[in-house]
């Protein structure tokens, strides 16, 4: 890997954009079974270009169920009115835990989401509200009342609000069929 250089027969030359790779640097691969000299008079066995150079296993795993806790974690998500007439609407989240060891408080994002893509989030809560993460943090029996916002162009007859956990982004709690009749 590397900039300039000549062509030869024994290897080939590829420009890294060619490949998947960002910059202006060149690969040089051997053709068939060669070698390169790697200084003084070691050779390095190469064996030209191969899969585990070429390709990159990336796997994204999602949660389906919770972990399992001492207790029953969920969120419960109410909506005072029956529609969503503007881009600014409220809802409001409870957190609810049972058991012995369970937590007093829980973080979490809440998402709006809209032909089953997220499409709005939070701006703003009662209480504990992160401005640079969008994350609330809700206390156990304490309703706290969430503003949500959608885009300026809000082209969806639906939305559905969606409680996830911080840490798994399992959903804990959603609200679903909304409908939205924004006037334009």
């Amino acid at each position: 890997m590397g900039k300039g250089g000549g062509a030869a027969d024994g290897y080939v030359r590829v420009p890294a954009s060619k490949v998947g790779m960002g910059g202006d640097l060149e690969l040089a691969f051997p053709r068939g079974l060669a070698c390169f000299k790697a200084g003084g008079s070691t050779s390095f066995f190469h064996g030209a270009a191969s899969l585990q150079e070429l390709v990159i296993p990336v796997a994204t795993l999602v949660a389906k169920h919770a972990p399992a806790t001492a207790g029953h974690v969920a969120v419960l998500v109410k909506m005072e009115r029956p529609k969503i007439t503007t881009r600014f609407f409220s809802v409001t989240a409870t957190f609810e835990s049972t058991g012995l060891f369970g937590a007093d408080e829980l973080r979490v994002p809440v998402v709006v989401r809209g032909n089953k893509k997220d499409i709005g989030f939070a701006a703003m809560a009662a209480y504990g509200f992160e401005d640079g993460t969008q994350e609330i943090v809700l206390q156990k029996d304490r309703p706290n009342p969430i503003t949500l916002m959608l885009p300026a162009e809000v082209d969806v007859k639906a939305v559905s609000v969606h409680v996830l956990d911080s840490a798994t982004q399992v959903e804990l709690g959603r609200k679903e069929n909304i409908p939205v009749a924004i006037a334009v």
